[in-house]
């Protein structure tokens, strides 16, 4: 009970925000989400009057509740103006490369509200136009994102993002407040069988049998081609409840096979809880699949991150190789032509050596040969002194002999 105090109390503290913004239409939206458990009593269907109709021409399957309602139909089939209103708005990229448009409701107890389609369309409008209420704005495709509609904030802005914020899969107040008013809209809601019964003027099982072939034929649809996301809206299935338990379309289901079985329909009523099975198995079948194909992914991007590492480090060594090569061919080449020098000056010197040696015969031969001159030249003079001095002494001694004979002549 404290909690739901305490919702209420920030519901209001947004109400206020919305209107001291000068937009009541926000407020309102806001103050119509549900909020609590609803009272005893049994439920009354309320529809507005032409003023505002439903956005499908082929009516649609419920998904769940977040920023606005999501919603599956037949692709090909129209999107109309749920009134009459003033583009606001085109974004062409708003989710997963899908458009959103966005339309100013111009009369109507809602006018000044905006309201917006998106996900899974064509827009067949432009920004300015002026669109009467039941003109077809959009088709719708097959695109696995389905639709999605809600209120918005003008700009392109969703309502939800204007007040709460939102976070993917949250359940806002304004995607609340959006699926309760629509509920009241044309072919856009279904309280009960019976009150759609009445709405249409046929029978209540006759619609119950209709309601329930339909939903028969998007789930067989949905196990043939459909996506996780197709499978989600169909089970109203999420991260936090797997089952779908708690969803508006197990509600759905739940009511619709009440409503099947009390009119003697059972044989339909459990065609759709098997393929309602059927579809969650399937789904928690495409999230494991999903799940190791992106794990798979992971590992392959980390092999990729690892080859490229590994490529990156021996091109590094590969490249500090070659640098050290580079670097002892240098040195090598270094060392080749050091020793290189050394041995041409070893030549140098050696031919000097050899030449010195040369110069040094070549200077003692010349002394040898100038030696040998001198000796020749001494010892022909000593021979001209020696026959000089033999000469000189006989000369003398016959000289002295011609003395001693005078004497002895004189004598």
């Amino acid at each position: 009970r404290g909690g739901h105090v305490i919702a209420e109390r920030a519901l209001e503290r947004k109400l206020e925000e919305a209107e001291a913004g000068g937009n009541p239409a926000i407020a309102q939206a806001m103050a119509e989400s549900e909020h609590g458990k609803p009272k005893k009593g049994k439920k009354k269907t309320t529809r507005t009057a032409a003023e505002y109709v439903s956005p499908f021409e082929a009516g649609a399957t419920w998904g769940r509740v977040d920023q606005g309602v999501d919603f599956t139909t037949k692709p090909g089939s129209g999107i109309k103006a749920i009134g009459q209103g003033i583009i606001d708005a085109i974004i062409p990229n708003w989710y997963k490369e899908q458009p959103l448009v966005e339309e100013r409701l111009t009369s109507g107890s809602r006018k000044g509200q905006y309201v917006y389609y998106a996900e899974g369309i064509n827009p067949s409008v432009h920004t300015g136009q002026k669109v009467a209420a039941g003109q077809r704005i959009a088709t719708a495709t097959s695109q696995p994102t389905g639709l999605e509609f809600g209120f918005g904030a003008g700009g392109g802005k969703t309502l939800a993002m204007a007040t709460t914020g939102y976070t993917e899969g949250q359940e806002t107040t304004a995607g609340k407040a959006y699926r309760k008013w629509l509920k009241t809209v044309g072919k856009g809601g279904r309280l009960t069988v019976e009150a759609e019964a009445a709405s249409e003027g046929e029978s209540a099982s006759k619609v119950a049998s209709k309601a329930g072939n339909s939903m028969f034929k998007r789930f067989e649809e949905a196990l043939q081609t459909g996506t996780i996301r197709t499978l989600e809206k169909l089970t109203g299935a999420t991260s936090k409840d797997p089952t779908g338990r708690k969803s508006v379309q197990a509600k759905e289901l739940g009511s619709l096979e009440k409503a099947l079985k009390s009119m003697g329909m059972g044989e339909l009523a459990a065609k759709l809880v098997k393929v309602h099975k059927e579809a969650l198995e399937l789904l928690t079948l495409e999230i494991t699949a999903n799940a190791r194909e992106k794990k798979a992914q992971e590992l392959n991007v980390q092999t990729t991150e690892l080859k490229n590492v590994t490529a990156d480090r021996a091109a590094n060594v590969s490249s500090e190789l070659e640098v050290r090569k580079a670097e002892t061919t240098r040195n090598t080449d270094a060392i080749s032509a050091g020793a290189q020098a050394v041995k041409d000056a070893a030549d140098v010197f050696k031919d000097r050596a050899a030449a010195a040696a040369q110069a040094l015969a070549d200077a003692a031969a010349t002394l040898a040969d100038s030696f040998s001159g001198r000796a020749e030249s001494v010892k022909d003079a000593s021979k001209l002194k020696v026959d000089e001095l033999q000469e000189r002494g006989k000369y003398g001694l016959e000289l002295q002999a011609q003395r001693e004979q005078v004497a002895l002549d004189q004598m």
